[in-house]
């Protein structure tokens, strides 16, 4: 399904996350580069460079503050989560999964009924979904739709929308974050490696004008980037994740009718769910 056709609630905590998490990274970039350049200025011994690097510290200083004050990463994995929680409720109801296998009226208004839960649990983060928000209906001509295939064309289009499209995703962005970390360690690696034969050449050498305070800050600027994509710790879920999708798609063959299709629905997003169970439980450590 595209983006559109979900519950407005969805496009809205998702585009809500994306925005999010850009700030996020713009203000720690911002904060970075200010310390840098600030650090950079302060080394010549001008008035005017002394100015210009006091206020590149008071900058960076407005940044890493006002990250803090808006919350940005704390809003992010709410946001996320929420989104997430939607788009779960939504592939269950278009495939008529449990809780909502009982008609199309009772179903509708269950749907419904769970989504304000949703809303009701996530308050701030429906709150700051606010500016997102679409005309879309809650549930949409194509959901409705898709409800109405038969058992052959629902399970290819579930298989081909859903499981095959999220285990590319998660193996896309296992491998992605894997690399991604292995080639930001070995940054670190080199910019300590520096930073040792800068310390030793200016104890030998007593040269007092070599840069290893500016390495330091970089370094420390990679491993907070580390620090807030989470690397590691996202290659390792998304292969977990993987690895179960695979194990659940062997079951296909198994769906001859519309409970067992149900009942394979139901199981392959407790598997999505994991990731958004994870985003959740991270709210508190923003």
């Amino acid at each position: 399904m595209k983006n559109s056709d979900f519950p407005m609630l969805f496009t809205a905590a998702d585009e809500a996350a994306i925005a999010t998490q850009l700030n996020l990274k713009i203000f720690f970039i911002a904060s970075i580069t200010g310390l840098l350049f600030g650090c950079l200025f302060s080394a010549f011994d001008h008035f005017s460079c002394r100015i210009i690097s006091a206020l590149l510290f008071i900058i960076s200083l407005f940044f890493v503050i006002g990250e803090k004050l808006f919350s940005f990463q704390k809003k992010w994995y709410l946001q996320r989560a929420l989104a997430e929680s939607v788009k779960t409720a939504t592939w269950r109801f278009v495939m008529n999964a449990d809780p909502y296998n009982k008609g199309d009226e009772k179903d509708e208004k269950k749907l419904t009924k769970v989504i304000q839960d949703l809303l009701l649990d996530n308050v701030e983060a429906a709150a700051s979904t606010a500016s997102h928000l679409k005309d879309q209906g809650l549930i949409s001509e194509s959901m409705r739709k898709i409800r109405k295939f038969e058992l052959e064309e629902k399970t290819n289009y579930y298989f081909t929308n859903r499981v095959i499209d999220q285990k590319d995703w998660y193996k896309r962005k296992a491998v992605f974050n894997a690399r991604k970390s292995k080639h930001l360690l070995i940054s670190i690696v080199i910019c300590y490696i520096v930073a040792i034969a800068l310390a030793i050449t200016r104890t030998t050498y007593n040269f007092s004008n070599l840069p290893i305070d500016l390495i330091a800050i970089f370094t420390g600027g990679i491993i907070g980037w580390m620090q807030i994509n989470r690397f590691d710790e996202l290659a390792s879920a998304y292969t977990l994740t993987t690895h179960e999708i695979a194990r659940i798609a062997e079951e296909r063959g198994r769906l001859t009718d519309n409970e067992k299709l149900g009942n394979f629905v139901a199981d392959a997003e407790n598997a999505f769910s994991r990731e958004h169970t994870q985003w959740a439980a991270r709210r508190d450590h923003g």
